[in-house]
């Protein structure tokens, strides 16, 4: 079983998000988790609808690996970008898709902005998660700004320390498990 499935949600082609993710994975890895990522750029994409066709199984079939995935895997962190002070709407649309499989499972967001000044975007939605899935919501979020760069040694600190936070949360959460409402 995985610990960490890692989704970078960029859509774009040059992507701060992904690179975070790259950065996130490997300071993971380094620390024994084991972790599978998934870049949305290459599933096929769909819409989330939201009557009887939002059934996992009316989407591709690449959505419903993921889902499958999910649903097997331990954990999720979501790196993903910030438009307009938001999560995307990729992202969202993403956890539309698959939200039933993170249900009472950790979730964790990662975040690439253009200004520091977003550092509270990522509530909503995990706020959501909160409430429609019974997300445990890692307390801690990690932001990556124009204002950072990948290669300053504090920055990779930061990330290692996120991770290793993390990485402890979500083994913490699987040894209680057997506590669930």
């Amino acid at each position: 079983m995985n610990d960490l499935h890692i989704v970078s949600a960029s859509y774009s082609k040059v992507s701060r998000t992904r690179d975070l993710s790259h950065q996130l994975r490997a300071s993971l890895d380094k620390i024994g988790a084991t972790t599978k990522y998934v870049d949305l750029r290459d599933i096929e994409f769909a819409f989330c609808v939201s009557d009887d066709e939002g059934d996992v199984k009316n989407y591709p079939s690449s959505i419903q690996e993921i889902y499958e995935d999910l649903n097997q895997a331990k954990s999720l962190l979501l790196v993903a970008p910030v438009y307009l002070y938001s999560v995307s709407g990729g992202a969202k649309n993403f956890l539309d898709m698959v939200g039933d499989a993170l249900e009472n499972k950790p979730l964790a967001l990662a975040t690439a902005s253009g200004t520091q000044r977003s550092y509270l975007a990522g509530s909503e939605i995990l706020n959501a998660m909160r409430y429609e899935y019974s997300s445990i919501i890692f307390p801690k979020t990690l932001q990556y700004s124009s204002e950072d760069s990948l290669s300053d040694p504090s920055f990779s600190k930061r990330v290692d320390d996120y991770c290793e936070s993390l990485f402890r949360f979500v083994n913490a959460n699987e040894n209680n498990r057997e506590l669930e409402l």
